[in-house]
């Protein structure tokens, strides 16, 4: 994850996740110009960040703050809202 920058994970690639992508990428261009990234993560290929953010489900949304606040799970629609 880029450090400096706050940044929202959607860890893992199942079936739910393909069909939350393209809400995903609308949502990436509307929020880089606030300075906030969209990051893709597959679980499968990278088990050290499922472990550290405690991934046990997918999708799985994380919002990672640039402040070094603990990653919060965000709990809100799966659209580009």
């Amino acid at each position: 994850m880029a450090s400096g920058t706050d940044t929202f994970a959607a860890i893992q690639w199942c079936g739910h996740c393909k069909k939350l992508a393209p809400e995903y990428a609308k949502a990436a261009a509307e929020l880089k110009a606030d300075g906030i990234r969209i990051a893709k993560v597959d679980a499968t290929a990278s088990p050290g960040l499922k472990t550290r953010f405690g991934v046990s489900g997918f999708p799985t949304i994380k919002l990672v703050r640039a402040n070094g606040e603990e990653p919060k799970a965000f709990g809100g629609t799966r659209t580009q809202e």
